[in-house]
């Protein structure tokens, strides 16, 4: 499974909310321009653990969280429909909270957090396949797209929406 982000607006999300053919439309990438939505793979826990072994402020480290799992979800009917991950549902972040997390996620890349620790030791005893063949590069890549994804969605106004594939 990949972590994959929507940002979109009010009126696309209140669609999603009330319609879960919508929701669908938006998880299977035809209802937004290609240049909203990010697939982050499977870099969300991997940036969390090397956040954690750190020492990053706990505030900042729980923005990132949020930044991947959003709060509330979108359209639970949605969990209902075929190829979804159910124990995940789809969720969202609204304007206010996605400027929270772009500012959040702006002073963590100041910290220098990915750099800060032995990533390959924070890294230590995941599952065979789970981390990537050179975190160092990869991790790195995967948090500058996902600061550049919120820094547009918080300039733009826009919601985020989160989910699983």
């Amino acid at each position: 499974m990949t972590q994959q982000l929507a940002r979109a607006d009010r009126k696309v999300l209140e669609a999603c909310q009330r319609d879960a053919q919508s929701l669908d439309d938006l998880c299977s990438f035809r209802l937004l321009d290609a240049d909203d939505y990010l697939d982050l793979d499977w870099a969300p826990p991997l940036l969390e653990a090397v956040g954690a072994a750190s020492g990053a402020p706990s505030e900042l480290l729980a923005s990132l969280a949020t930044a991947t799992a959003g709060c509330d979800e979108v359209n639970p009917d949605y969990r209902e429909s075929p190829d979804t991950v159910w124990e995940h549902p789809v969720s969202f972040l609204l304007p206010h909270q996605v400027d929270d997390v772009a500012r959040s996620l702006r002073e963590l890349d100041g910290s220098d957090f990915l750099y800060e620790v032995d990533v390959n030791a924070a890294l230590e005893g995941r599952p065979a396949g789970s981390v990537p063949v050179n975190p160092q590069e990869y991790l790195p890549t995967q948090f500058r797209a996902l600061l550049l994804f919120y820094e547009e969605a918080a300039r733009r106004g826009l919601c985020t929406i989160m989910w699983l594939d």
